[in-house]
């Protein structure tokens, strides 16, 4: 296979990476994977390649979009009062509102799919952490205003961790490509 086509499959995964972390899946550590493939294995024949910085940067960005993405979620429920349960099911609720909010969008390529799917996570969070404090006993005003922390928290994490997969996807496409 030509080194063309290669780095147009390598640039489709990497795509394909960074639109899962928008679903709230491990998408910025499919592109550090790619990377690891190009820097461990690389053909001396071929001119597809990613250096030891180029990786340690990637491997610093997905860190710091994980952490990012969790911490803004947590300590968001944590703030307001909200249980362990609330913020484990915020999290849960996230996974599947991505996903439903993926397919509905889907009338609209790309965007449609992101924006709903953004929107999807951040109302499945509000959804799961209201469950979870109401499963406690909590009253509706408190369960409400940890709804409201997960979905913020939610929402801000998420485009943490978009912004720092838009970073590892740049830095292993300007590697591969340049």
């Amino acid at each position: 296979m030509s080194d063309t086509v290669t780095a147009i499959l390598l640039t489709g995964g990497a795509l394909v990476g960074w639109g899962a972390s928008l679903l709230g899946l491990p998408g910025n550590w499919l592109i550090v994977i790619l990377g690891i493939c190009c820097w461990w294995w690389p053909d001396p024949a071929s001119t597809l390649a990613v250096g030891e910085w180029a990786l340690i940067a990637m491997l610093l960005f997905a860190i710091l979009g994980e952490v990012l993405e969790f911490f803004a979620g947590a300590l968001g429920v944590k703030k307001v009062g909200g249980s362990t349960r609330s913020t484990v099911l915020a999290v849960v609720g996230s996974v599947v509102g991505g996903l439903a909010g993926f397919f509905v969008g889907s009338g609209v390529p790309v965007i449609g799919n992101v924006v709903a799917s953004l929107a999807g996570s951040a109302l499945g969070a509000w959804i799961g952490s209201i469950a979870g404090e109401r499963s406690l006993g909590q009253p509706w005003e408190h369960s409400l205003q940890v709804g409201g922390a997960a979905f913020w928290g939610r929402l801000f994490g998420t485009l943490a961790k978009a912004f720092c997969g838009t970073c590892v996807a740049a830095i292993f496409l300007a590697a591969l490509w340049f």
